[in-house]
Formats: C-alpha cells, structure tokens, sequence
C-alpha cells in the first residue's frame, strides 16, 4: 500500500490552506492510494492525529484538474514532436526558469527547438 505523508504548519496552513491539485497530482503520478496529513504548530504536533484522505477524497477537494491534465498532455506532444525531429537516439534537455516562463527544449548541441 502506497500513501503520501506530508506535514503541513498551522500557521501556512491559515495562510494558504492546502493545495489539493498538488497533492492530488503527485499522488496520481507516484501511485499513492492514501494521503496522511500531519499539521504541526512550530513544528510541534501535540496530541492532533494525522488527517487520513483517499485518492478519491484528495480528487474529490481538488476539484477539476482536467486543465492541469491537458497542459501536460499538450506537453508530452510537444516533448515527442521535437524528440522525433531530432531523428534517432539523442539527448535532449527541458529547462525552464521556475516562474512560469516558457518551457526550451534544447539539443545537447545547444540549439533551442
């Protein structure tokens, strides 16, 4: 049985609550059928028990991420597209700057695609 255990501060956690779509995702991907959620205060997690989800609990707070999906999907084209332009084996890198500016698909040679 696979599960997802992540911990979460109180404080954050007023902050900005939880991010279901995250969870959700890397639960999907990894093949985990269970969340447990610990929140802690200071890194303290006195006598409060860990928060047990399913996936489909986790699915079910997330909401829709059909869009997260499709962008993926739209990804994954375009990683083959560029991959069978380059014909045969070769190495390729995917950088991006960890704001949300575009993804380059780049060549070891250098070149952007």
């Amino acid at each position: 049985l696979m599960c997802e255990l992540k911990t979460k501060g109180e404080k954050g956690m007023r902050a900005r609550g939880i991010d279901w779509k995250a969870y959700y995702l890397k639960m999907l991907f990894s093949g985990a059928e269970h969340l447990l959620l610990g929140i802690h205060s200071d890194g303290d997690f006195g006598s409060e028990p860990l928060w047990t989800y399913s996936l489909k609990d986790v699915a079910q707070e997330a909401g829709g991420v059909s869009d997260v999906l499709g962008k993926l999907a739209g990804l994954l084209q375009r990683i083959i597209a560029v991959a069978k332009k380059a014909g045969g084996p070769s190495q390729l890198s995917l950088l991006c700057d960890g704001q949300g500016g575009p993804l380059q698909i780049r060549k070891r040679d250098g070149k952007a695609h």
